[in-house]
């Protein structure tokens, strides 16, 4: 990575700017209606901050222009439009600074220093405009960010001290109920960006408070010593202040039995800055013989620089991860995530939901002539409907639920129905699970139809199907960013992009993948591109050992059908599944894949050889360093700086590092 750092731009509001957010506008700049292609443009810091003096806000910014990213990322520049006052932002850059924890971190973007002018404070909008190369496409501007140049950076101040008895007057709360009970009850307490500083070690919940408030700013939270942020019972925590920032290291959220951090739905999202994020039982204990589904902020939050682990769903629908080492979980990492910057991701996978365990075994020992048993419904539907049948004519049905352990719920439930049928004999072989994870082995636990129980016992097994994504769209369709992702040891299907809607201006660049390979899905889950896209960006990325689906083979809104503006270029995959011919508008050029797989139709500059083992140094481990036949068959790069800050030369190896 370069070493100093360039003098950055710096903007303060036009003289118009009374302290009111927007008031410097003459008329504010406006995102065009799209009709053709336009730059991918992400915030890589969070809005709504207060600052009193400067505070730098970058974005990620990019377009495909002739089928490279190699000059400027494809921009001619980005505009910074603050309140009345504009400055171009020519080139990106790397920008330094300390994050909540005081310790310095990097990140490559477009970077401005806003400042704050003499004589006036107050609110203020900021727009990024990302002007594009290709002349065909359009410009795309991101805002209102709302950014606060104040005289203070929070205008209130309160400590929380247990020890001690409240002390309204000088703001020292016992716990957040006090605090939070003032606050509801005394308007003035509430302030607009005020600060919390946690004294005493000990576990402190956030209580709900009546009704809902958001500041103009952030609630920040922040600690002295080590402590936890949790509840002792399980259920939502609803604080009803829109907008808090938990910040430090000396901060953790356990998530125990925190079904998730409630979100009311305004602008101002959840921040966790620098904290660690965890669930202290772990993240396969049962509760109520069940899966502990947590998904974490409602709406999505935003995440800089946390240690996150244990959790499942976590960081779905956010606006912003960043700098985040997310580890040791199940189901998705960050479906729907807008913005997703240089994070670390490990042992991520929801095997451990899916070992089957034999739960009950049954045989009818009458003399009918036949005997079947069926089990209809979803695994782990709510309900969830078995048939007994002998001679095929039904001798009973049984409805089990997941949603009310007091009856029809334990597996041992089930034996106990079978066994109350005449000849038939039923055993539990284990009953941790309930009844509607059953189902036969091989078939994850999915609905069964009638089954001999007649001529030999019948084994069910209870697992829970749950299926892992790094990403996978749902609702965020339109200008996303996927930058400097490290993931291995996964059990994860990693970018999983498509929609019967078409998915708009995405960019995943400079990632590496690499599966576990005695994960039981491994073999099975692949990368997937499906749907229509336009300029969609696949440029750089690793993955070691997980092949990438072009789905030409659906028929519909779901088949492949890129447009002109859409790449795939200069990345390492095993192979591409293509089970047709990928649309022309495709620009294919110059990926590498495993010795051995085929080479697209319309793909250029493909080369092949070497396995997951021999092309790096250590994926499995994390070291995506190129070796073997990456070295021997260099490509022109179509990025300039690689995975981690280094400038690719004129020739370089295909994938993530240079």
């Amino acid at each position: 990575m370069p070493e100093g750092q360039p003098m950055l731009s710096t903007i303060s509001p036009s003289g118009a700017w009374t302290g009111t957010a927007g008031s410097g506008f003459v008329a504010a700049p406006a995102d065009p209606v799209r009709t053709t292609a336009k730059p991918v443009c992400r915030l890589l810091v969070p809005p709504n901050q207060y600052f009193t003096d400067e505070l730098t806000v970058g974005v990620i910014a990019a377009a495909n222009h002739n089928g490279s990213l190699l000059a400027n990322l494809g921009l001619v520049k980005v505009v910074a439009h603050f309140e009345g006052a504009s400055v171009d932002i020519m080139a990106p850059s790397f920008h330094t600074f300390a994050d909540a924890n005081g310790k310095p971190v990097t990140y490559f973007g477009w970077w401005v220093s806003l400042k704050k002018p003499v004589g006036v404070a107050g609110h203020a909008n900021l727009y990024f405009e990302a002007v594009p190369k290709d002349a065909t496409m359009q410009h795309r501007v991101m805002g209102p960010y709302q950014f606060s140049p104040q005289a203070a950076l929070h205008d209130r101040y309160y400590t929380i001290q247990p020890s001690l008895p409240n002390d309204i007057p000088n703001g020292r709360f016992m716990d957040f109920n006090q605090l939070f009970y003032n606050m509801a009850n005394n308007a003035s307490l509430r302030g607009q960006n005020p600060h919390v500083q946690i004294l005493e070690a000990g576990t402190y919940d956030l209580p709900t408070w009546m009704g809902t408030y958001q500041g103009q700013g952030y609630l920040t939270i922040e600690a002295d010593v080590p402590v936890t942020i949790g509840r002792a019972s399980s259920g939502l925590m609803r604080p009803r202040w829109d907008g808090i920032h938990f910040k430090g290291e000396n901060i953790t959220l356990d998530m125990v039995n925190i079904q998730q951090l409630y979100h009311e739905g305004s602008a101002r999202r959840h921040w966790l800055d620098g904290i660690t994020i965890t669930d202290s039982a772990g993240n396969y204990y049962l509760v109520n013989k069940g899966q502990k589904i947590s998904t974490g902020v409602r709406y999505g939050g935003i995440f800089t620089e946390c240690d996150i682990s244990n959790v499942q769903d976590y960081c779905n629908g956010s606006t912003l991860v960043r700098g985040c080492h997310i580890h040791d979980g199940c189901r998705d990492v960050m479906s729907d995530a807008t913005c997703m910057v240089d994070n670390t991701i490990t042992n991520w996978t929801s095997k451990e939901w899916r070992e089957e365990v034999p739960a009950l075994s049954v045989q009818y020992t009458g003399a009918g002539a036949t005997a079947t048993l069926a089990l209809s419904g979803a695994n782990d539907a709510i309900s969830r409907t078995f048939t007994a049948k002998v001679g095929g004519v039904s001798v009973g049905t049984y409805v089990v639920v997941n949603n009310n352990p007091a009856g029809n719920y334990d597996v041992s439930d089930v034996v106990a129905w079978l066994n109350g049928l005449t000849d038939w004999t039923a055993t539990t072989l284990d009953d941790t699970r309930r009844a509607t994870a059953l189902g036969k082995a091989g078939s994850a636990g999915a609905a069964f139809g009638d089954t001999d129980v007649k001529t030999a016992p019948l084994t069910l097994i209870a697992m829970f199907d749950q299926h892992s994504d790094l990403w996978q769209s749902g609702t965020s369709l339109d200008n996303i960013v996927m930058w400097g992702l490290r993931c291995w040891d996964m059990g994860t299907q990693n970018i999983y992009m498509g929609s019967a809607s078409g998915m708009r201006d995405v960019l995943v660049a400079n990632n590496s993948f690499h599966l576990d390979p005695t994960n039981p899905e491994a073999t099975v889950i692949f990368h997937q591109l499906s749907g229509a896209q336009s300029h969609f960006m696949v440029a750089h990325n690793s993955s070691a050992n997980q092949a990438m689906y072009l789905r030409v083979d659906i028929t519909g809104s779901f088949k492949y059908n890129p447009d002109g503006y859409c790449l795939m270029s200069n990345n390492v995959f095993p192979g591409f599944v293509v089970s047709g011919t990928p649309d022309a508008d495709l620009v294919m050029a110059d990926n590498h894949m495993h010795g051995g797989a085929g080479i697209p139709d319309g793909a250029t500059g493909t080369t092949t050889g070497g396995t997951a083992a021999s092309l790096f140094a250590d994926a499995a481990n994390g070291d995506f360093t190129p070796a073997g036949e990456l070295l021997t068959n260099l490509k022109v790069p179509i990025l300039k700086i690689d995975l981690v800050g280094s400038d690719r030369g004129a020739t370089a190896a295909a994938g993530a590092l240079r």
